[in-house]
C-alpha cells in the first residue's frame, strides 16, 4: 500500500480516532489504527470494542492495501512533521510503514491489517436525521449527571429515547438527574436503549468537530450509531433496566423562586470555598425577595451569601450538595433559573425559566 496526503489534512482525522484507543488492553492489536486506501479513499478505524470511529481522510491512493500501526508513535509522529506533502508506504510483509516527508523518513512496526478485528456493520436501519448541534447540546446538559460507579453499571450512561416527535438524553447517579428534550423530523418508531458515558462523551467531542448540520444516528442489535459525511460512530448499549426518572420528578410544589443564573453560580462558587471543607453541605434559605445561602466549616469560617430571589409560595429552608448545584446551573443555558420545591428532604426541580426542554432533579441533604 502506498498513500499520499497533507500532513495538515490528516494529522486532525488521526486526532479524532485516536482517541478511541485504549492503552491498556490484553489485544496488543487493538493499540494501533487500521489503515486502508481502497476504491480512491483512505480510511482510519479504531475500536476498543466499545466504541468504534472510522473516517476517511483526504488524500491519494497511490497503491491499496491496509496496515495497523500503532496509534501512540503514528499519532506523535504525524503531529510532529511539518505542514506539507506525506507519503506512508507499506513493507513487503504488510506489518510496518515507512513515513515519508521532505528529506526524513520514519519506520513503524506495527500488525498485519487481517489481525484486526472486524468492525462490524454500520447501522442502515431504522435511520433517522438529527440535527449536529442539538444532539451536541442533548449530551453536554446531561452527561454530568452519569455515574461512575461500576457497580451499578446501567447509571454508568444516559438512557436515549426516541419517540413522539422527541428525542431525549436522561442521566443519573441516583442523587441527580439531568434531562434534556429536542424533537425530531418525521415518523419514528420508538427506540430506547442505554448509551455508555464514555461513549456520549467522545461522541459530544467529534461532534464539534464535524461541519456537518445533519447527521444520521439510529439503534440496530445493541449498537448506538452515528454517521456524517465521511465519518462512522459506533458505540455498544448497556444492557439493562434504566430507572423510571418519571417517578422522581414532583408534580406539585410548595416552594417556587426565580433567580439570576450568574448571580446564584456565583454565590454557590464562592459559597463552595467553604463548603468543600464540611463535606460540600450548603444551606439555602428562601424568602419571598431573597435566598441566603450559608456554609460552616467549624475548623475554617463560615460564609453567608445573599442574593435576589422572587419566591412564591412558603418560605424554604432545604440543603444541597453545593458541587450538583453549580454544575446544574453551568449547564442551565439561560439567563434566569427556576428552583421548584415540595419540602426540605423531598426532590427539588431547577430549570430554564419559560423553558420546559431541560430539566434537572436533585435530591436535597438530609441535615447541614
Amino acid at each position: 500500500m502506498k498513500l499520499a496526503f497533507q500532513q495538515e489534512q490528516i494529522a486532525p482525522v488521526l486526532q479524532t480516532v485516536q482517541r478511541v484507543v485504549s492503552p491498556r488492553t490484553t489485544l496488543p492489536v487493538l493499540t494501533g489504527i487500521l489503515i486502508t486506501g481502497r476504491g480512491g479513499k483512505i480510511t482510519l478505524s479504531a475500536t476498543d470494542h466499545e466504541i468504534a470511529i472510522e473516517s476517511e481522510a483526504p488524500g491519494e491512493v497511490v497503491e491499496e492495501g491496509a496496515v495497523v500501526l500503532p496509534a501512540r508513535y503514528l499519532g506523535e509522529i504525524v503531529r510532529r512533521i511539518p505542514g506539507g506533502p506525506v507519503t506512508l508506504e507499506t513493507g513487503v510483509q504488510g506489518k510496518s510503514a515507512t513515513v515519508r516527508w521532505g528529506r526524513s523518513h520514519y519506520v513503524i512496526h506495527g500488525f498485519a491489517a487481517e489481525e484486526y478485528p472486524s468492525l462490524g456493520r454500520f447501522g442502515q436501519d431504522n435511520v433517522i436525521s438529527l440535527k449536529r448541534k442539538e444532539l451536541r447540546e442533548l449530551i453536554e446538559r446531561t452527561i454530568f449527571s452519569v455515574s461512575h460507579d461500576e457497580t451499578r453499571p446501567m447509571l454508568t450512561g444516559a438512557l436515549l429515547e426516541m419517540a413522539e416527535g422527541k428525542i431525549r438524553l436522561v442521566a443519573t447517579d441516583g442523587v441527580r438527574m439531568a434531562m434534556k428534550e429536542g424533537p425530531l423530523e418525521g415518523t419514528v418508531s420508538q427506540q430506547k436503549a442505554i448509551i455508555p458515558g464514555r461513549a456520549l462523551g467522545e461522541l459530544s467531542r467529534t461532534l464539534g468537530e464535524i461541519s456537518e448540520e445533519n447527521v444520521a444516528a439510529g439503534l440496530e442489535g445493541g449498537q448506538f450509531f452515528l454517521q456524517a459525511q465521511g465519518l462512522h460512530f459506533r458505540s455498544r448499549t448497556i444492557d439493562g433496566q434504566f430507572p423510571n426518572y418519571r417517578q422522581v420528578i414532583p408534580g406539585d410544589f410548595k416552594t417556587e423562586a426565580v433567580l439570576k443564573t450568574s448571580e446564584y453560580l456565583a454565590a454557590c462558587e464562592r459559597s463552595s470555598v467553604l463548603a468543600q471543607e464540611g463535606g460540600n453541605a450548603v444551606r439555602l434559605d428562601f424568602k419571598s425577595d431573597s435566598l441566603t445561602i450559608t456554609a460552616n466549616a467549624p475548623e475554617v469560617g463560615n460564609v453567608q451569601e445573599e442574593i435576589a430571589a422572587s419566591t412564591t409560595g412558603e418560605n424554604m429552608q432545604i440543603a444541597f450538595n453545593v458541587k450538583y448545584l453549580i454544575e446544574g446551573l453551568k449547564n442551565i443555558g439561560a439567563d434566569e433559573v427556576v428552583f421548584q420545591m415540595t419540602g426540605p428532604i423531598s426532590p427539588t426541580v431547577m430549570k430554564p425559566k419559560d423553558r420546559e426542554d431541560l430539566l434537572y432533579v436533585i435530591l436535597p441533604l438530609r441535615t447541614v
